[in-house]
C-alpha cells in the first residue's frame, strides 16, 4: 500500500518502491527494463514520492523524494547525495548461474574478455563457483584508455585512443560445475558500462 513509481521513457524502464521486510517506508526499488525484459534492484533511495517531469516538453527527468524531505533527480551525475551527503553509488551487476549446458561435470574457465566503454575508473571483477552465495575470487580491471589521453601527449609522438570500446582479457582461476560473475564499482566520481563479455568453458574429467 506504500509503494509508488515511475516510468522513464528515454531508458524503458519502470522503477517501483517497495517496503522490505514488513519495514513502514519504502526501502528497495524493483527496476523493470520492459525492453530486455530484465530486472534489477535499487537500495538507498527511500522514495516516499516519485514522479517524471519534462522540461520544455522533451527532456525528460525522473525524481523522487525521501522521508527526509529532501527531493533528488534521478539518473545524474556519477555520485548519490543521501540527506545532502555526497555517497559513492555502490553500483554492481550479478550474472545469472551459467552452466554450460551441463551440469554433471566440472570445468574450468581460462580467461574472460570484456568488452567495455573506455573511462577513467577501475572495475571489480568477482565470480563464484557452484551456488556459492558471496564472492570467491576477485580482481580488478583499469577501464580507461591505454594509450595517451588528449592534452596530454607529446605532438607527433603520442598515439591516442579511439573514442568508444575496448577489449580486456583477464584470466580466471577454479572450477566447478556452475559459474556467475560480478562486475561492481564504489568510487566516487567513477563509472562503468559493460557492453558484454565472453568466456569458454573447458571440460576437466574428475576420476
Amino acid at each position: 500500500p506504500k509503494a509508488v513509481s515511475l516510468v522513464q521513457k528515454n531508458k524503458n524502464r519502470y522503477l517501483c518502491a517497495l517496503t522490505a521486510g514488513g519495514g513502514s517506508e519504502n526501502a528497495k526499488v524493483a527496476v523493470w527494463d520492459y525492453f530486455n525484459n530484465a530486472w534489477s534492484i535499487y537500495e538507498g533511495l527511500d522514495p516516499c514520492s516519485m514522479a517524471t517531469f519534462y522540461v520544455d516538453g522533451v527532456n525528460e527527468r525522473p525524481y523522487f523524494g525521501d522521508y527526509a524531505g529532501f527531493i533528488y533527480r534521478a539518473d545524474t551525475g556519477t555520485s548519490d547525495y543521501p540527506l545532502n551527503v555526497q555517497t559513492a553509488i555502490d553500483g554492481y551487476y550479478w550474472t545469472n548461474w551459467k552452466h554450460y549446458e551441463d551440469l554433471v561435470d566440472k570445468k574450468g574457465i581460462p580467461h574472460i574478455v570484456l568488452y567495455h566503454q573506455v573511462v577513467s575508473s577501475i572495475l571489480t571483477l568477482s565470480y563464484s563457483w557452484d551456488f556459492d552465495s558471496g564472492v570467491q575470487y576477485s580482481q580488478t580491471v583499469d577501464l580507461s584508455t591505454e594509450t595517451d589521453v588528449y592534452g596530454t601527449g607529446v605532438y607527433g609522438t603520442a598515439k591516442y585512443a579511439s573514442a568508444g570500446g575496448a577489449v580486456k582479457r583477464r584470466d580466471l582461476t577454479g572450477r566447478g560445475r556452475v559459474v556467475r560473475f560480478r562486475f561492481s564499482n564504489s568510487t566516487i566520481g567513477e563509472t562503468f558500462q559493460i557492453d558484454g563479455f565472453g568466456t569458454l568453458a573447458h571440460l576437466e574429467t574428475v576420476e
